[in-house]
């Protein structure tokens, strides 16, 4: 039985940045850390994905003037939800479902925002595009408030591709954790448990789904 857990990275990995005026290898800045720390990735709990020998499918969404698609073929995609609302502002927020771990992606805009704009903004975000990509017919359609809906159509196709060595159907989604971005894990996946190990000053444990 899966145990999931929400965790965040503790180093993005900014670009080193040297102070010349004092000495090589001083940080200019507090925000800088060392190149090759840029995050890890890690086997997402969200499911597994069919994209080599299957016929498989990707779920998608048309809500409105936006076509949400999930980056990698399967039933996983299913499971992942898009809501779209009017406020101040344009925002991504992407949240965790109890027990679950599935994800809703809010995308937030202004009165009279343009489909593309609400677009690019959800496919930078750091956490939604690592999950789906946003695209649209026509860019100068406006984005309007639409009921929270889940991707659908995400099918493993009719011959399941198998991870070697193991066997199992389909293939693992790795994401990559940062400080910018909060995933969630199955701790008791062993897998998992070795990325963990490996990265354990990379990242902290926000608790359990």
């Amino acid at each position: 039985m899966a145990k999931l857990v929400l965790i965040t990275g503790l180093q993005r990995g900014n670009p080193i940045t040297y102070d010349t005026a004092t000495a090589s290898g001083i940080y200019s800045t507090g925000e800088d850390g060392p190149a090759s720390v840029t995050g890890f990735k890690i086997k997402s709990a969200l499911g597994r994905q069919f994209s080599f020998d299957s016929t498989a499918v990707k779920a998608t969404l048309v809500s409105g003037t936006i076509t949400y698609t999930a980056n990698y073929a399967g039933t996983y995609g299913n499971n992942i939800t898009v809501d779209t609302a009017l406020g101040s502002a344009i925002t991504v927020v992407t949240t965790w479902a109890a027990t679950t771990g599935y994800p809703t992606i809010l995308i937030t805009v202004p009165t009279g925002t343009r489909a593309d704009a609400a677009a690019q903004i959800l496919n930078s975000d750091p956490v939604a595009s690592q999950l789906i990509t946003a695209s649209y017919a026509s860019a100068s359609a406006l984005v309007y408030n639409i009921s929270a809906n889940p991707l659908a159509g995400g099918t493993n196709g009719s011959t399941l591709d198998a991870e070697r060595p193991y066997g199992v159907a389909g293939e693992p989604i790795y994401l990559r954790v940062t400080d910018k971005v909060t995933l969630v894990v199955d701790v008791q996946d062993r897998v998992v448990q070795r990325s963990l190990q490996r990265n354990n000053w990379r990242y902290i444990s926000l608790g359990a789904i």
